[in-house]
């Protein structure tokens, strides 16, 4: 029988002290107060602050005035075991006669045998703590407020009407109280000579006691009861009664509940637990290996069934073998507690073994689904596969192969990369293998390879050519040239889209570009690169050709000099860059003097500026040249010598229609007489033509200077070429004196003949130059149409235009761009694109040109005419399908498996007929017309024209004369341009 009591006790109060006193202020020091003061008369708040402490003597008095109290922040003790300490209102006792105790921020108040009464509200705590020993409280309002946490502990207290509120559910009020024990054993029998602990849960302050003969325990003073908000107990006063027994080792561990102030029966009963023999405190357990250890349970209270309850499912209990069995598989845990709990339905005992498991290596599983696989070229291959390992996470296996460069693993998936390049075998065999470090597994894998046929490509960027005018480059394309197939042969191509300003030309892999003579400008290159298979990429070269500054030039220099001594001097300037010259000059005798344009002369540097100067010169000799400068180069003609007389007498006559005069400065009597003026009306077909003749009367010492200018002729350049040539002769045409040629296509040439060298006769001659380019453009003035323009030559349409500049260079009303685009010849008015179906899109745009359903690229793939609309219900094959049911049935019109797959071969019934034939005689000429005529190839794969694509057989094809496009020999005219089939009666 368990007996648990509370017990209130209400102590004796003691007579008031003599001796009054009447503290004020705060207390923030240690204080004490003593009977010999008492009472203390409070008037006021007074505070023990945090830092102060205040002690009060048993035997001492405090009396409060009205609204008066204590504020306590530091600490409070009151009273102890010999005697009481009163407080109470200065005015009597009556409920709130004065405010109470006030007990915060960590302050602590204890109340050792003390009287409190009048109070408003005794205890007013906000995160402060009392404690009340052996006291009374009386005539208060409240007995305490709670607040913050806030504790106050009650130890055999007597109070009437107590209140206790609880602001907030952290603070609490603990109480105590007297408990005891009656104990039996499990056979309802008193227990003696029996050792209990009682045990205060909360605390954990253990007391030993000893029961006597009748099983009793007397009473002692225990913790008892919390309360909390509301006052409602919310935890219990619990014990833990601990019974042995020292001969048998019997116990009992319990718990007891007091509930309450009212006593309670509770019956203990004395037990003995029971046993399992052999239990280890550590076992090692092996993976996937049972391990059994002998084990009893020992029923020690006799009452029949003892249940075995274990935590752990890797441990079971054997009964009918008394075994524990340990088994871990998986290597789910390496150690675990296994707790192996017995009970009989009195008394329950508990055991922990700790496990540990030892494992062992495991080798993985490898699995893959097929062992035979297909990979194509640069093409991925997934293969999945089921890997697992108990010993090791999956990340951590190792894989290897035989083919590392190909194969990779990717163990978050568990699947396997076959990736292979261009070059790879046909059939060859990988093996698999995953490690765990110790063990492996290794699976072979059969892969058969199909190589993909990728096009070319230029590996970039091109780099920006840039060169100076007048000058080449060669540039070597092999190192941009590329193609992912290994061994690939790869042809280069090359279209100039600005022969204007420079030229090209294509050598193997090396470009040849070459500016043209004083152009400059930007351009570019259309480069091609083709496989075997006609694969290509196009890529764009651009070229810069800067302009560079040519020196000028100074050319026909002349000088008339008048009767007074008045010479006049002239000179042509020219600058291909059009640069206007900065300065030009006369030197005479070391004297710069600026010359002027002629006053109605265009100033074009290019076909040159005629400037001219007039100086009133003394006679003598005098040297003279010819200075100008653009700005970064000078150029200097001369130097020259002029001799002035005294008394300079001229003679002047002109010959040829005025292209040829001659000035004679003498001295003395002299005249110049035109012997003969040969004007012919055509000398197209004379190399050499004497102009004209003169004669001298008079001696021709007495000739001081001759000057002969010759003008270019005026003939037909187009036809055997200008008169380039001079040549001035003597004595009849027998000796000759000078011969100059042009150098320029206007002006004239100008000889200087001193008169010790001149005869009686003088004979002017004209000489052809075949060869003469007069504007440098490459091609001869005999041949060119445009003999001063150096950016044209020819006028194919003759509508004055050049073709360089012409869009429409045969004049047949098509651009010259658009005819390129069909394949057609851009200089011959007879070859021109053709719309065919009148659909108005030309035949080269449009995708079937004679409307008849079937794309040309397919009927040209088929040796069927894309001109002619008939054959789309022809049977070629004898299938019964037309041609244009065999295009929608995506078949080979001359297959009659009609889609079977057929490569174009010649029947095996045609064969056999072929066979009979040969025994006749007759049949020879049936065999020619057979094997004269072949089944059209399989159908291409890509959609290219046959002039390009190269697959038609050198029997079955016929080059276009007019667009140099290759077609099958089959048809009447090139489907490209129309120019009529050249074998026609041949194919007949």
């Amino acid at each position: 029988m368990l007996l648990a009591s509370m017990t209130y006790i209400t102590p004796r109060l003691d007579a008031a002290p003599a001796v009054d006193s009447y503290p004020t202020g705060d207390i923030v020091t240690n204080v004490t107060w003593g009977p010999g003061s008492s009472p203390y008369i409070i008037n006021s708040i007074i505070t023990i602050s945090p830092i102060g402490s205040l002690t009060i003597m048993p035997g001492t008095e405090v009396r409060f005035g009205d609204d008066c109290g204590m504020i306590v922040e530091g600490v409070l003790e009151a009273g102890f075991d010999n005697g009481t300490v009163r407080f109470t209102g200065e005015n009597g006792s009556a409920p709130g006669t004065w405010s109470g105790f006030i007990v915060r921020n960590g302050g602590e108040a204890v109340f050792e045998h003390a009287n409190i009464s009048g109070a408003d509200t005794v205890f007013n705590l906000t995160g402060g703590r009392v404690t009340l020993r052996n006291s009374t409280m009386s005539s208060f309002s409240s007995t305490a407020l709670l607040n913050m946490s806030s504790v106050m502990k009650v130890v055999n207290m007597t109070y009437d009407n107590s209140t206790v509120t609880f602001v907030d559910g952290s603070s609490r009020l603990e109480t105590f109280a007297y408990v005891s024990f009656n104990v039996i054993d499990i056979h309802s029998l008193p227990l003696g000579d029996v050792e209990v602990d009682v045990m205060d849960v909360s605390s954990n302050i253990r007391i030993s006691y000893m029961v006597n003969s009748t099983g009793e325990v007397p009473p002692h003073l225990l913790r008892g009861f919390t309360h909390s908000s509301g006052g409602v107990n919310r935890t219990t006063g619990e014990y833990s009664v601990i019974m042995s027994d020292f001969p048998f080792t019997h116990y009992l561990n319990t718990s007891v509940t007091v509930t309450g102030d009212r006593q309670q029966r509770e019956i203990l009963r004395f037990s003995w637990p029971p046993e399992m023999t052999n239990v280890p405190d550590r076992y090692f357990a092996y993976e996937d290996m049972l391990g059994v250890l002998q084990c009893s349970v020992l029923d020690r209270n006799e009452v029949g069934s003892v249940s075995v309850n274990i935590s752990s499912g890797n441990v079971t209990y054997d009964a009918v073998h008394e075994e524990l069995v340990f088994a871990y598989r998986n290597e789910s845990k390496s150690h675990e507690t296994v707790f192996i709990n017995l009970t009989d339905g009195y008394d329950a005992r508990s055991y922990a073994v700790n496990v540990t498991v030892v494992f062992r290596d495991d080798p993985p599983v490898f699995f893959i689904p097929r062992s035979i696989i297909n990979v194509k070229e640069n093409v991925p291959y997934v293969l999945g596969a089921t890997i697992q390992d108990e010993d090791t996470p999956i990340e951590e296996l190792v894989f290897t192969t035989d083919d590392p460069d190909n194969v990779s693993y990717d163990p978050k998936n568990s699947t396997f990369i076959f990736l292979y390049p261009d070059g790879t075998p046909s059939e060859f065999t990988v093996n698999l293998t995953i490690s765990d470090g110790t063990t492996s597994v290794t699976r072979k894998v059969d892969v058969f390879f199909r190589a993909v046929n990728y096009p070319p490509y230029f590996r970039g960027p091109f780099p920006e050519i840039e060169i100076p005018e007048d000058t080449f480059i060669v540039l070597d394309m092999a190192p941009y040239m590329a193609d992912p197939d290994i061994g690939d042969e790869l042809e280069l191509e090359m279209e100039s889209g600005s022969y204007e300003i420079f030229s090209v030309s294509l050598l193997g892999t090396k470009l040849n570009i070459s500016s043209l003579t004083d152009r400059n400008g930007y351009g570019r290159v259309l480069l091609t690169i083709r496989d075997r298979e006609n694969l290509t990429d196009s890529e764009y070269l651009n070229v810069t050709i800067t302009p560079v500054n040519d020196p000028p030039t100074l050319s026909y220099p002349d000088c008339n000099v008048s009767e007074g001594g008045a010479a006049t001097f002239e000179v042509i300037y020219r600058d291909i860059d059009g640069d206007i010259p900065l300065s030009m000059d006369l030197i005479m005798d070391g004297v710069s003097h600026n010359m002027s344009p002629f006053a109605d002369d265009v100033l074009d540097p290019v076909n040159g500026i005629h400037y001219r100067i007039t100086l009133e010169l003394p006679s003598g000799t005098h040297n003279y040249s010819f200075h100008c400068s653009d700005g970064e180069f000078e150029e200097l003609l001369g130097p020259f010598e002029l001799n002035i007389t005294e008394t300079i007498e001229t003679s002047y006559v002109e010959g040829f229609g005025g292209l040829v005069n001659v000035t004679v400065f003498f001295s003395g009597e002299l005249s110049l007489v035109l012997v003969e003026d040969t004007v012919e009306e055509d000398l197209s077909g004379e190399d050499e033509v004497q102009i004209c003749s003169f004669r001298l009367e008079g001696d021709p010492a007495d000739i001081l200077v001759m000057i002969i200018k010759v003008w270019p002729m005026s003939l037909d350049p187009t036809v055997d070429g200008r008169f380039s040539r001079v040549m001035i002769l003597d004595s009849n045409g027998s000796t000759e004196l000078m011969e100059k040629d042009y150098n320029s296509v206007s002006g004239a040439l100008s000889f200087e003949i001193n008169g010790t060298a001149v005869g009686s006769d003088l004979v002017v001659l004209a000489l052809r130059d075949p060869e003469l380019d007069s504007d440098n453009d490459g091609v001869p003035d005999v041949s060119d149409e445009f003999p001063l323009d150096p950016h044209e030559w020819r006028d194919l349409d003759g509508d004055g235009v050049g073709d360089n500049s012409d869009e429409d260079d045969d004049g047949d009303g098509f651009p010259d761009s658009l005819e390129l685009e069909a394949g057609t010849d851009p200089n011959s008015t007879s070859s021109r694109p053709k719309d065919t179906d009148g659909d108005g899109i030309l035949d080269y745009l449009d995708e079937d040109d004679d409307q008849d359903g079937m794309p040309d690229e397919w009927e040209l793939r088929y040796s069927l005419n894309p001109l002619d609309p008939s054959d789309a219900s022809e049977d070629p094959d004898g299938d019964g399908f037309t041609n244009l049911e065999e295009y929608e049935r995506n078949s080979n019109p001359f297959d009659p498996a009609s889609g079977s797959g057929g490569n174009g071969e010649l029947p095996l019934w045609l064969i056999l007929l072929i066979l009979v034939l040969l025994v006749s005689a007759s049949a020879v000429a049936l065999l020619l017309v057979f094997a004269s005529r072949r089944l059209p190839p399989e159908p291409a794969t890509e959609e290219e024209d046959w002039s390009i694509r190269g697959e038609l057989d050198p029997e079955d094809a016929v080059e276009c004369p007019g667009c140099s496009r290759v077609y099958p020999l089959l048809m009447d005219e090139c489907p490209f341009c129309g120019e009529e089939n050249p074998f026609n009666e041949d194919v007949e």
